[in-house]
């Protein structure tokens, strides 16, 4: 797989350069400024550098010198505006191919196929095996959410004599099942009543007093004879069944 390195200032056109590079198979590094290239190329180790030009964060006339090439490698594309510099001053340096900006796919991918020794349009022809598949993708989206909201059967049929099956869409299900005025009146009432019993205080702290009076209720709990004799009873099961494990 071979590799391409790119250092493109704009952040459209470098990301628009990545995806490309990617789509048809290709190991792509992309960055923003020209100070961590030298770098790159260490590491990296691409078979292609493309670069735009006369940018304040990347610069061919600052680059190209630091640039080892070992063999013709890496092969280097620059991409150039119209109005900013000259294709003269730029074919001053060692490039392979230069490319007015912004950039055609196609163009690009002719360029790599020669300077990366390619069959003529392999590339080509998978960017455009990809674009299909895209497509097909997004037609199958597009179909899903195309598709009417999923349809539930009410409970019990309905008032007019209509088939309890009927379909119907989930709105009129909610408004078909919904609680009546005084089911919601009976609701809140019941929460009401439950929210304001001794155990759950409504929504409040309790007090010092409440929480001494509720301990005092469980102490005298505690020393009723009919629950100490069930305590008794448990601690004298719990020695028997440990008598007999031991055993």
């Amino acid at each position: 797989m071979s590799k391409v390195l790119i250092a493109v200032e704009d952040y459209s056109e470098l990301i628009f350069l990545e995806t490309l590079f990617k789509k048809v198979g290709l190991d792509v590094e992309g960055l923003q400024n020209d100070v961590a290239v030298p770098e790159k190329l260490l590491g990296f180790n691409p078979d292609l550098l493309i670069l735009s030009s006369y940018g304040a964060r990347v610069s061919p006339s600052r680059l190209l010198p630091k640039v080892k090439r070992s063999g013709g490698y890496p092969r280097i594309i620059v991409l150039y505006h119209k109005g900013r510099g000259t294709e003269k001053d730029l074919k001053a340096f060692a490039i392979d191919a230069l490319i007015e900006s912004p950039v055609h796919p196609r163009q690009i991918l002719q360029a790599t196929e020669r300077l990366l020794g390619y069959d003529d349009e392999i590339l080509l022809r998978k960017m455009e095996r990809t674009d299909q598949t895209d497509r097909s993708e997004d037609n199958k989206l597009q179909h899903i959410k195309s598709k009417p909201a999923p349809r539930f059967p009410l409970k019990g049929g309905s008032a007019d004599g209509e088939d309890e099956n009927e379909p119907i869409e989930i709105s009129a299900f909610r408004e078909a099942n919904a609680l009546t005025p005084e089911q919601l009146k009976k609701k809140a009432e019941r929460y009401k009543t439950w929210s304001e019993s001794e155990y759950l205080p409504p929504f409040q702290r309790i007090g010092r007093d409440r929480v001494a009076a509720i301990e005092k209720n469980w102490r005298e709990t505690e020393n009723d004879p009919e629950i100490q004799d069930i305590d008794e009873e448990r601690r004298q099961f719990a020695k028997e069944l440990f008598k007999k494990n031991r055993g």
